[in-house]
């Protein structure tokens, strides 16, 4: 089984309900948080998740709304919350913006507290431990080096007594951050038990989307239906619609859909290894 606790599910900026962009996935002791909007820590705190779990942060693009809050977090670990070690795995444009606002703003060009590494990844696996594989995969967004990732359980056997048990299928989970084109991802996400994707429009502004290289709740629901998603799950919602009115949209043409809430957990695939 993985987890994902929402932090923040607010597209831009930061509303009275909604924090920036920022998600942990947890799958037995391992924890990624995947993107950092401004205020994470804050949410970490609110969410009672051990800062010491968390040790890998998967940033999506380098755009402010979905790293700025590295400054704080790394602040944190600095004085508070100290932790053995932090990775950090982005597209090479994405570590570019990074490394200064932590090395330079942060640490003001001390040594680090923990070992801190900057870890360059492009498309293709780079994580893997017993039972999870993680995976990046190219997004197209404004810019460069943008990236979703796959977080997938090994298939393993469930022992029955002194018996091997059935193949059990591991589960499949796909996130998503900011992009403006779906048809290059139908493939890499198909079949995932849960994808996580923005939803930044509707269809009144479907030209807006378009020109800020967003999605519709539409375009993402539609995306489930080709890639034959089990459960949809969407974030990055504006602060110009409720939340009824893009899941109404969605749910048109993807009924198992969910717009998720800061502070929202969900259990994707069966039980634990």
């Amino acid at each position: 089984m993985i987890e994902v606790l929402f932090l923040g599910t607010s597209a831009s900026a930061p509303s009275a309900q909604r924090g920036l962009s920022a998600l942990i996935v947890k799958h037995n002791d391992l924890h990624f948080l995947v993107d950092c909007g401004e205020g994470t820590t804050r949410q970490i705190r609110k969410s009672e998740t051990e800062f010491e779990k968390i040790k890998r942060i998967l940033l999506t693009h380098g755009h402010l709304d979905h790293i700025l809050g590295l400054g704080g977090l790394v602040g944190a670990f600095r004085h508070d919350e100290p932790i053995k070690e932090l990775e950090i795995f982005g597209g090479k444009y994405t570590l570019e913006r990074v490394r200064p606002l932590v090395n330079d703003v942060v640490l003001r060009g001390q040594q680090a507290p923990m070992p801190l590494h900057f870890r360059e990844i492009v498309p293709g696996t780079f994580f893997e431990a017993d039972h999870l594989r993680v995976t990046a995969f190219p997004v197209t967004h404004r810019g460069v080096d943008c990236l979703g990732y796959l977080f997938e359980e090994k298939d393993r056997r469930a022992s029955s007594g002194d018996k091997r048990g059935p193949l059990q299928k591991g589960a499949k989970l796909a996130i998503v951050g900011d992009t403006g084109r779906t048809d290059n991802l139908v493939e890499t996400v198909r079949d995932a038990d849960a994808l996580v994707i923005e939803s930044t429009y509707v269809d009144k502004e479907v030209d807006m989307a378009r020109g800020f290289s967003h999605l519709t709740a539409r375009d993402a629901a539609e995306l489930a239906v080709r890639a034959g998603i089990k459960q949809l799950i969407l974030t990055h919602i504006s602060r110009r619609y409720r939340a009824k009115d893009v899941l109404a949209q969605a749910r048109s043409v993807f009924p198992n859909t969910v717009v998720a809430r800061d502070f929202d957990n969900f259990q994707i695939g069966g039980d634990p290894a």
